[in-house]
């Protein structure tokens, strides 16, 4: 047997299963999330819940509201937005104390910043997704998107995609001060839960998700003007 076809054959052997543990991990990442319907305001989330009910969710790909106290993880997307006509939700923090007038006022804030485009949060963390310069190659000026998420303990983490080992990215810049920003917010919308476990409010999610929201808004339009060199 030729070398090439014994490289085929192995190539084979391995892909093979893994793009089976990947299509099973994208599967339960799908079934973890809630999407939310902003136009209508319908309330949904995946419970366990089998038949018509999960065909029905499977066959939807609007992101539904949360029902307060039901929800695990509200996630509303720029797409969203705009299939939903006007938005009469706040776009300020102080409006949300509850987790249906979170998901409104994400709606709103994606609405009013054309860069913002999805925000993934829960009582756990939360994720902003915002467009952010880099350097393809270190020369090569391109806009990337950026997802930077927050802890309940105050842990940041930005992510770039997955090619971000070919770019020179703001990153450190991009983390130092986000958590500058996040360490200065109240700490009364963290409660503690369980042992050692936190829990962010609703106000503190809508608080977290501003701040990181105006902190990438800010380095976007730095690294736009060129007065700092990635």
């Amino acid at each position: 047997m030729k070398k090439h076809q014994i490289t085929a054959l192995l190539l084979g052997a391995v892909l093979v299963p893994m793009t089976f543990a990947l299509a099973l991990n994208l599967e339960a990442d799908v079934d973890s999330s809630v999407n939310v319907d902003v136009g209508l305001g319908a309330t949904s989330s995946n419970t366990g819940a089998s038949g018509d009910a999960n065909a029905e969710a499977a066959a939807s790909s609007e992101v539904v509201l949360g029902v307060p106290g039901n929800v695990e993880v509200i996630v509303v997307t720029r797409a969203d937005v705009e299939g939903s006509g006007a938005i009469s939700a706040s776009a300020s923090p102080a409006s949300v104390s509850s987790e249906t007038d979170l998901s409104g006022f994400v709606a709103a804030q994606i609405a009013s910043d054309e860069n913002l485009s999805k925000v993934e949060s829960s009582k756990s963390r939360v994720s902003v997704t915002y467009p952010q310069k880099a350097r393809l190659f270190g020369l090569i000026p391109i806009t990337v998107d950026a997802t930077a998420t927050i802890l309940a303990d105050g842990t940041v983490d930005v992510k770039y995609p997955w090619y971000a080992f070919l770019m020179v990215t703001n990153e450190t810049v991009l983390e130092s001060e986000i958590e500058s920003r996040v360490t200065s917010l109240n700490p009364a919308g963290v409660r503690a839960v369980a042992d050692a476990e936190l829990e962010l409010t609703a106000n503190a999610q809508a608080e977290l998700i501003d701040e990181v929201r105006a902190v990438m808004e800010s380095q976007l339009a730095i690294d736009a003007s060129g007065t700092v060199e990635l």
